[in-house]
């Protein structure tokens, strides 16, 4: 494949994040596979080249779409550039003031959910190293969990950034390759920091040390406004997890494309689904939006979650008996 076409085939967030984010990939991909390790080099020397031709060539068109700061040119420009320096916050401050009009724009949308995702806690190649490495041993939801260990993550963000991408197509096959595949890893990503911000608060900051907190339970059922220790979650964080898996379901070729051959996360993923028909009258968990998830299917994802050999370990039963004796059915 030629280094145009790699390019052109990376999800959208690579494109869009500028040269010292292709410096931060090319560090992390080094390990990845030989044919990396033989074009990084020639990506990181195209990357100057290119940006000096764009500086001799456009440089005037640029300046004149970013003269007026408030124009959506300039406030996207600006977005861009805060991405650029990790300030996502400000990246999502830039583009909602936008015009609407603006903001509708798909290039637009794509970014906006990108500097959610980054709001929320994803730093896309270091996630995507750790997934393409398996999961250690470990259950596929102790893996994510784990993935956030000594890190803020801000969950609703990655709520957010999900319902952007269904604002350009609510299906599959109403979205681009890039963008399921994008969907894809964040699903992985707002699952592990749901978890993490509840199930895992010790360590420094309350951003977890990597183990299931003592006093957590997921057979428990949090209140929104329940005072520390945090014990459970609460059926609308239940229910995010939820469509979070859901999403890993539908966008099963995004799944394969990214962990094929024998990973053990996608074969996690195919044995909790199917873990999911079996308990669930053959339905299984391929639930998106959160207002398809009822009480019945909560207490399915509660069990689960609660189980040794699927969940996060906290009790010996298996789904959907896990959280028998704590958790009566709906």
């Amino acid at each position: 494949m030629k280094i145009v076409e790699l390019l052109e085939n990376f999800p959208f967030g690579f494109r869009q994040s500028g040269f010292r984010q292709t410096v931060l990939w090319a560090i992390n991909v080094l390990r990845l596979s030989p044919f990396f390790r033989n074009c990084v080099f020639l990506l990181i020397i195209g990357s100057f080249l290119i940006g000096s031709l764009g500086s001799l060539l456009g440089c005037a068109n640029i300046f004149k779409a970013v003269s007026d700061p408030n124009t959506d040119a300039a406030l996207f420009y600006e977005a861009k550039r805060s991405i650029d320096l990790g300030d996502f916050n400000g990246a999502i401050q830039k583009i909602q003031a936008m015009s609407a009009e603006g903001r509708a724009g798909r290039e637009v949308l794509q970014t906006l959910a990108g500097a959610q995702a980054g709001a929320c806690g994803m730093v896309f190649m270091k996630f995507m190293n750790k997934l393409s490495q398996g999961t250690g041993g470990a259950t596929l939801f102790n893996f994510l969990m784990k993935g956030f260990t000594d890190t803020a993550v801000v969950p609703a963000q990655c709520s957010a950034a999900e319902a952007t991408i269904k604002s350009i197509g609510a299906t599959v096959d109403l979205r681009s390759a890039d963008e399921n595949m994008f969907l894809f890893v964040l699903s992985l990503v707002k699952i592990g920091s749901y978890i993490r911000y509840r199930a895992d608060r010790d360590g420094a900051n309350s951003n977890g040390d990597g183990t299931l907190d003592a006093d957590f339970d997921p057979c428990i059922v949090s209140a929104p406004a329940d005072p520390a220790p945090i014990v459970g979650f609460t059926d609308d964080q239940m229910t995010e997890i939820i469509t979070g898996f859901g999403l890993l379901l539908e966008n099963a070729a995004a799944v394969s494309a990214v962990l094929s051959g024998n990973n053990s996360a996608l074969s996690s993923i195919t044995t909790i689904g199917d873990a999911c028909k079996t308990a669930n009258g053959g339905v299984g968990c391929l639930f998106t939006n959160a207002s398809d998830v009822t009480a019945a299917h909560r207490f399915l994802f509660r069990n689960i979650l609660a189980s040794q050999s699927q969940g996060l370990g906290k009790r010996n039963l298996e789904p959907p008996l896990a959280c028998f004796g704590i958790l009566a059915p709906p």
